[in-house]
């Protein structure tokens, strides 16, 4: 990566320990997560992209998401996985009640935006509002999200999937709309990787290990089952 002079990379909290040590926080810059969906926005109105869809990398689609697409309209700006959910049991470290308590926002590892529409509403600035900054607006100040910024641009016009804890495996949340599940997201598994802590988030590390694992189990059975119908439909398709 050094030969190149134009490179950004993207940190939750800056770079981090292990890039100073290859000193990477001083040969390139480093933005916020917010910064990366606005540039990936951005770039897709440029290259006239009708939809895009943004989908973190512990989140996988479990059902074609075509239909979704037919859902925009002069009343559907933004269609997402709603940011909130409550735990609906204790799952040992990951207590019963903890809740993200955002009904209204969109959380921003499962989102469907139409660029060009959005850029022309809002400007090539569309996930930054002074809402987020605004504790009157959004009293959760432990939960404000810089990335809310759009879905407060957009309240009134979003279509949401609604979040369902898994009711045996710990973390694992599906997005629904219509009684169908879009996707699965196995909160913390990408975050257990490279970390010289014994804990992320006051939560311990070998359980979100242990939990990684279940899930991982769980998320590869479904995208089997996605290839499959996948195959089946073409074939199909051909016959």
């Amino acid at each position: 990566m050094k030969k190149f002079n134009n490179v950004t990379l993207f940190a939750s909290l800056g770079c981090p320990k292990w890039a100073k040590n290859f000193y990477l926080d001083t040969l390139f810059e480093w933005q916020s997560p917010t910064a990366g969906l606005q540039f990936l926005l951005n770039y897709s109105a440029r290259q006239s992209d009708e939809i895009s869809v943004f989908l973190d990398q512990d989140c996988i689609l479990s059902t074609r998401i075509d239909e979704l697409f037919s859902k925009f309209s002069k009343d559907v700006l933004l269609i997402g996985a709603r940011d909130y959910w409550i735990v609906p049991k204790d799952y040992g470290p990951w207590q019963k009640e903890k809740i993200r308590n955002c009904h209204n926002l969109i959380h921003s590892s499962f989102m469907i935006l139409q660029p060009h529409r959005i850029n022309q509403l809002f400007g090539d600035s569309s996930f930054y509002d002074r809402r987020t900054e605004s504790l009157e607006a959004y009293p959760e100040k432990a939960q404000r999200e810089p990335y809310h910024g759009i879905s407060f641009r957009a309240l009134g016009r979003i279509l949401y999937l609604e979040p369902r804890i898994h009711p045996k495996i710990p973390l694992l949340t599906s997005y629904e709309f219509d009684h169908t599940v879009y996707a699965w997201h196995a909160w913390y598994s990408s975050r257990t990787s490279g970390v010289n802590s014994s804990s992320v988030d006051g939560y311990p590390l070998s359980w979100l290990r242990d939990v990684r694992k279940i899930e991982y189990d769980f998320m590869m059975q479904v995208h089997r089952n996605t290839m499959l119908g996948s195959r089946f439909m073409t074939n199909e398709s051909f016959s």
